[in-house]
C-alpha cells in the first residue's frame, strides 16, 4: 500500500487539536510585520491580525511561512 487515504476536514481539526494540547496558540488570519533580534537569537515578532498589532516575545520561533520570513540577519557580535 503505497498511500493512505484521510479526510482532509477532519485532518484539520486533529492538527488544529494537537497544537492546542502541546501549548500552542495558534495566531490564523495574522500577518508578521517586523522581527528584531539580538545577534542570533528572535527576541520580538511584530504582527498584525483582526484584533490589531501584537508584539510577541517568543521563547522558541518555528518559521513555517516558506519564506523564511521570521529570520534575522545575524549582527556584529556584542
Amino acid at each position: 500500500m503505497d498511500r493512505v487515504e484521510y479526510a482532509p476536514e477532519v485532518q484539520k481539526l486533529v492538527l488544529d487539536d494537537m497544537l492546542v494540547d502541546a501549548g500552542v496558540q495558534p495566531l490564523l488570519h495574522t500577518v508578521l510585520t517586523g522581527v528584531h533580534g539580538e545577534g542570533r537569537r528572535v527576541t520580538e515578532l511584530h504582527v498584525h491580525g483582526k484584533g490589531g498589532q501584537l508584539v510577541l516575545r517568543p521563547r522558541i520561533v518555528v518559521d513555517a511561512s516558506g519564506d523564511l520570513d521570521a529570520c534575522i540577519e545575524p549582527g556584529p557580535p556584542s
